[in-house]
């Protein structure tokens, strides 16, 4: 074939100078918006099944006694030891703004209860703080950056509450017994067995989130630069990073699948460009690389239609040159099939 996975790098280079957009999408209830979260970046920063749904469960769970439901709140907000479940986003972020307008700064916000006043860079404002893909990506983030210093995941998550002993194992102790919990039961990180009244979520300490990690165009720059040198390995974890941070920039998505692809890891690669192609059906970068990796895999038929959908791809985007060479793998691939 004319072009492949060792083409990846270079037209990264490319790629990243190009403005791109990301689609508004689909609204979901409240009640579903941090488990679906909590689940998309499980698989995207390779998090173990359901831990970071554990902890949300832990930072702002309630509970639905008529459904016997529990569930991470979006909604919530904890501040000198007081939780609180508001009814929506606008009244959330006033009463954020009326406890910093009485000079309270120890505010935590959203799914994960991520604190504003040890992260003040962790949002641009509010209504980003309480939206729920960010503010579980960013926990995502977080929880990465502790298990990369503390090795072990139970002890990262009881990182995640505070790094002082007593404290850390008794948060430790709720979220082990959140997460063996929701393990037993359905995978849309809703439903929980024998659902318990609701209880104010604790407030983080302080020195939770000490040792703040990177943005995300940080990490993405440290990933691009070692996928242009082909070092998959460095890339991967760092795009991963990346991603945690900001899982709708199509970007980031298609440079992961391409350092996943590099280390051989095909299935993530596969996942994070089958994101993309969410976001951008015409992202014919996304559509050509999967289908190098289907062919690689010997699945002529899904090649096949991959190639096809990254020939339209870049053609509506006027991208000729790129849409020719996929007519030439596609013609190659007919004739080997007749051979």
């Amino acid at each position: 074939m004319k072009r492949g996975i060792a083409a990846i790098a270079a037209g990264l280079t490319v790629a990243a100078l190009v403005p791109f957009s990301c689609p508004v999408l689909a609204a979901i209830d409240d009640a579903d918006s941090c488990g679906a979260e909590t689940a998309r970046q499980e698989k995207l920063a390779a998090i173990p099944d359901h831990l970071l749904h554990a902890i949300s469960l832990v930072e702002s769970g309630r509970s639905d006694a008529t459904h016997r439901a529990r569930y991470a709140w979006p909604w919530t907000v904890s501040s000198e030891g007081q939780g609180r479940f508001l009814p929506d986003k606008r009244t959330a972020i006033a009463l954020v703004r009326r406890l910093q307008a009485a000079g309270i700064s120890n505010i935590d916000v959203g799914c994960m209860q991520v604190n504003l006043q040890a992260h003040p860079k962790a949002f641009r404002d509010l209504e980003q703080a309480f939206d729920p893909a960010a503010n579980v990506a960013y926990a995502a983030s977080f929880l990465l950056h502790l298990h990369e210093t503390s090795g072990n995941w139970p002890t990262a998550a009881a990182y995640y509450h505070s790094q002082t002993p007593l404290l850390a194992a008794a948060y430790e102790s709720k979220v082990v017994e959140q997460w063996n919990s929701t393990r037993q039961h359905s995978d849309d990180r809703l439903l929980v067995a024998d659902a318990v009244p609701d209880a104010p979520p604790q407030p983080m300490h302080p020195k939770a989130y000490a040792g703040a990690p990177l943005t995300a165009a940080a990490w993405f720059a440290i990933g691009r630069s070692a996928l242009t040198a082909h070092n998959y390995a460095t890339a991967e974890p760092a795009l991963i990073h990346a991603v945690a941070l900001d899982s709708r920039n199509s970007l980031y998505l298609d440079a992961l699948g391409a350092a996943a692809a590099g280390h051989g890891n095909a299935e993530r690669a596969l996942a994070a460009y089958g994101m993309a192609i969410t976001m951008d059906k015409n992202d014919g970068f996304a559509w050509y690389n999967s289908a190098v990796i289907h062919y690689n895999a010997g699945r002529s038929d899904s090649a096949i239609e991959a190639f096809r959908r990254a020939g339209i791809a870049y053609a509506a985007k006027g991208d000729m040159e790129s849409a020719a060479h996929v007519l030439a793998d596609l013609k190659a691939i007919s004739e080997g099939d007749k051979s």
